[in-house]
């Protein structure tokens, strides 16, 4: 974990195994210690802690934070049973009393009181804090045990919550107990074996904490939950320094409601008995009644009693009825047998609720799609779940146990039995529930509550909602990340691009260039330019933000946007990939201003035809900076007396706007008739009132021809930057690969193309292209567009592949008919765009090293 290794002492540890000739040996291991280990306590006046070594250690950012007000210990238990606790505590803050730390004295009772009559202010309660005033120890005792005993991914969940030096926002430290030579204690020492050693090494390293920080003026406590620990800690450790979770919360975090709630729903699950989750059957028998598939199980989203197994390169297997689904939830992968044929069916036509495919019988219709039964559950995918607990007066009291059924939002997961002592303060609050287990002998699954999201209906609540469901976290930048940024202060000091870019990128500012997009987009990453050449040739350009120019490949800022991977939009907001100093300003092509751009640029004979094509990094302005309306109305001559007087140079926009047209066409022509297809999307647009979040008006996405003509610019960039990042990086290029979808999915399609008297061909994407050209209804423009909404929902999902690992026959793109594509033209939203941009520059040597510290401000 340190950077360097300064051995102080070196222990010989003996430990016996299983041998081969004997029934056990003795193997002898080298264990270093050492005396320099900091204790993370940024106010310690220690040598060793405030020592060159040790801020190495913590991080730069470390000492910048809020300083905690007290430090907490905790147990391997509650690193691994009470997870989700320590993940809420950790980014919650852990909000104690601050101004004197002394114990409250209220019960558990008070707490439902205040929450009963809160209103409006407990929603506040239930929202993290954004200044942290207390610090968790992970001890390497406790880290050792959870990595034993966790999953992989919940292991790194856990770590990460240490890694203070990339994410200062953390509020855990970690802390190699068992390599500090004050706090080592040899394996197996304690009675109680390797079990009495864990107690013994977390309790002596408390103890060291105690008395390391007690100068410091900080309190040091131990929260447990296994017995060992406690009954070690109470004859070893300062009075009043041991508790439980439970006891911990109710003491210095009464008005917590999320976190007691939390740890009551989990505790309360954990006092269960634990059944046996659905067993695999044993090869042998399987092999008696058929093969067993493996594949990812989709509930039904109109009738959670049917669900599909999609198994790759093999037609979907329907099963239909809960006692077939062996207590699969969505999302599982799960191992599936064929029914006998006779017992194969169709999908169900009606629309039902949970209540009702649980309650009523399903009628049986004859169908030739497979069916069959799930036998073995292989890889649990169970996440997060907003649910939602419904108002009842038969509630028990506060303070006594109930046994809920949580009501998901998400109507394919059934319903999930949650134990509390707070139902009347959950019910008819958005909540988040993660299910532990589902016993054999029950109808549903079991889970404890994690959090609350708000009121139902309310918009903050809803919004949250639909972040969880998606599984998208949105926190703030960190400190460490933006300072990677360039100083940026509105009206104090604005970024200018350095004199040495201008001498090493392609000038194209005096080209036409324009944007267009929708009305008040405020992260502009692309543009267009047309200029007229001698010879009747011209040259059209596609500008790109040159994101990667401020972010240094590997820097904090990089692995944050990596981990956002998009922006992400709602209605009336959006959570950016990016800080909004690069979104909305400095990587933004906003109009009359000089920004940095990467470029792909054509040039085209009179009759259209490429005759060359250059890439690199350019500097742009944005003369014209348009919406879409406007653009189409300029082509059309539609454009009012008022408008047509406020824009520059008019005449030249307008050619400009109409020769891009005119290429655009030809471009779309030839990309149809190689067999791209054009289908419907149900995309629609909200208007809001006036300063508000009130939704006025709905309607469809316009389809301008415009719109078109742009799209066609960015496909042909796409397509043009996939050729070249191949051609030059063969095993290591970025595409993005649509694979052709199973004719099974296209059931729907032809069943409705038949019921309106037409025949589809979908025997290739050229095929199926042109049958829906031609399913057109003299009267009813409608059938059309839901043969094609038919079609796009048969469509394979697209992905992101490697070329390295990828057979060339698989670069293909089903949908738009081109042998190779990538995305590369919206770098600001989309961190793919931005790897690409990366390879790209590579390809044509231009990707600097030192990209990603861009200059300095300089006075307005």
């Amino acid at each position: 974990m340190y950077q360097r290794r300064v051995v102080r002492w070196c222990v010989r540890r003996v430990h016996k195994k299983k041998g081969r000739a004997v029934s056990l040996v003795s193997v002898a291991k080298e264990h270093y210690l050492r005396d320099d280990i900091p204790c993370g306590v940024p106010t310690c006046r220690d040598r060793v802690c405030e020592s060159a070594y040790a801020q190495r250690v913590l991080g730069a950012g470390a000492g910048t934070a809020a300083l905690p007000s007290h430090y907490v210990v905790f147990d391997a238990v509650v690193g691994t049973k009470y997870l989700d606790l320590v993940a809420a505590l950790n980014s919650a803050g852990l909000t104690a009393d601050a101004a004197t730390l002394q114990p409250h004295t209220t019960t558990k009772e008070p707490v439902s009181k205040q929450r009963k009559n809160a209103g409006a202010a407990t929603q506040q309660q239930a929202l993290p804090t954004s200044s942290p005033h207390a610090t968790l120890i992970l001890l390497q005792t406790v880290a050792n045990e959870a990595q034993r005993v966790l999953t992989h991914s919940s292991f790194n969940r856990l770590m990460e919550m240490a890694t203070t030096s990339e994410n200062v926002t953390n509020r855990v430290h970690y802390f190699s107990n068992e390599h500090f030579s004050k706090t080592y204690v040899e394996a197996g020492a304690a009675d109680g074996g390797q079990t009495g050693s864990m107690a013994q090494s977390i309790v002596k390293a408390c103890a060291w904490y105690q008395a390391h920080v007690k100068k410091c003026g900080l309190p040091v406590f131990l929260v447990a939950e296994d017995q060992d620990v406690l009954a070690l800690a109470k004859t070893a450790l300062a009075p009043n320094s041991v508790f439980t979770c439970g006891e911990y919360l109710h003491t210095y975090h009464p008005s917590s409601f999320d976190l007691i709630a939390m740890h009551d729903s989990i505790q309360l699950q954990l006092e269960q008995k634990e059944h046996q989750l659905l067993q695999q059957q044993q090869q042998g028998a399987d092999a008696e009644k058929g093969p067993v598939f493996r594949g990812h199980f989709r509930v039904c989203g109109k009738n959670n009693s049917e669900a599909e197994v999609r198994i790759e390169s093999q037609e979907d297997i329907l099963i239909v009825g809960k006692e077939n689904m062996g207590h699969a939830i969505h999302g599982d992968t799960v191992l599936v047998r064929l029914l006998p044929k006779e017992l194969w069916t169709a999908h169900s036509q009606e629309i039902r609720s949970a209540d009702e495919a649980e309650n009523e019988m399903r009628a049986t219709v004859k169908g030739s799609q497979p069916c069959g039964v799930v036998v073995g559950i292989e890889k649990r995918n169970w996440r997060p779940y907003v649910c939602t607990l419904p108002e009842d007066e038969s509630y028990t009291a506060e303070g006594s146990m109930a046994a809920l059924l949580a009501v998901p939002y998400d109507s394919r997961i059934p319903k999930i039995r949650m134990r509390t002592r707070h139902a009347r303060q959950l019910a008819s609050l958005r909540v988040v529930v993660c299910i532990d287990a589902w016993p054999a002998d029950s109808r549903y699954p079991e889970g404890h509550f994690v959090r609350s999201l708000g009121e139902v209906h309310t918009l903050a609540a809803e919004m949250a909602s639909v972040l969880v469901e998606h599984g998208i976290s949105c926190p703030t930048f960190t400190s460490a990340a933006l300072a990677t940024l360039p100083i940026h202060v509105l009206g104090v000091c604005e970024w200018r691009i350095p004199a040495a870019e201008y001498s090493r990128r392609r000038d194209v500012r005096s080209a036409n260039v324009m944007s267009i997009d929708p009305r008040g987009c405020v992260d502009v990453d692309d543009a267009l330019s047309v200029k007229t050449l001698p010879g009747n040739c011209f040259e059209v350009g596609v500008h790109i933000a040159d994101v990667a120019y401020f972010i240094r490949e590997g820097s904090l800022l990089d692995r944050e946007a990596k981990q956002r991977s998009t922006t992400v939009y709602l209605p009336h907001t959006r959570f950016n990939m990016l800080p909004s100093v690069l979104s909305e300003d400095l990587c933004s092509l906003h109009g009359g201003r000089d920004r940095l751009a990467v470029s792909v640029i054509w040039k085209f004979s009179p009759e259209f035809e490429v005759l060359d094509i250059w890439f690199g990094r350019t500097v742009v302005n944005n003369k014209h900076e348009l919406c879409y309306e406007f653009a189409q109305s300029a082509i059309d001559g539609a454009l009012s007396a008022e408008e047509q007087k406020r824009t520059r140079n008019l005449p030249a926009l307008e050619r400009d706007l109409k020769l891009m047209l005119e290429l655009s066409r030809k471009l779309r022509k030839e990309r149809l008739a190689k067999g791209a297809l054009e289908l419907e999307s149900d995309e629609v647009q909200f208007e809001f009132q006036p300063d508000s979040t009130t939704v006025a008006a709905v309607k469809p996405h316009g389809d301008l021809e415009v719109n078109h003509m742009v799209a066609e610019f960015m496909l042909l960039a796409n397509e043009a930057v996939a050729r070249q990042i191949t051609d030059v990086f063969p095993t290591g290029a970025l595409l993005r690969n649509h694979p052709s979808p199973h004719p099974m999915r296209f059931q729907a399609l032809l069943q409705s193309a038949a019921a309106a008297g037409f025949t589809m061909d979908i025997s290739s994407n050229k095929s199926l292209a042109e049958s829906l050209q031609r399913a057109r209804h003299p009267t009813k423009p409608e059938v059309n567009q839901l043969l094609r909404n038919l079609a796009t929902r048969a469509m394979s999902e697209a992905m992101y592949i490697s070329t390295g690992n990828t057979p060339v026959s698989e670069f293909y793109h089903y949908g738009l008919a081109v042998d190779r594509y990538t995305h590369f033209t919206s770098p600001i939203r989309r961190y793919a765009d931005v790897v690409v941009h990366r390879l790209l520059l590579k390809s044509v040597g231009q990707y600097h090293a030192d990209t990603g510290t861009p200059g300095r401000c300089v006075p307005a």
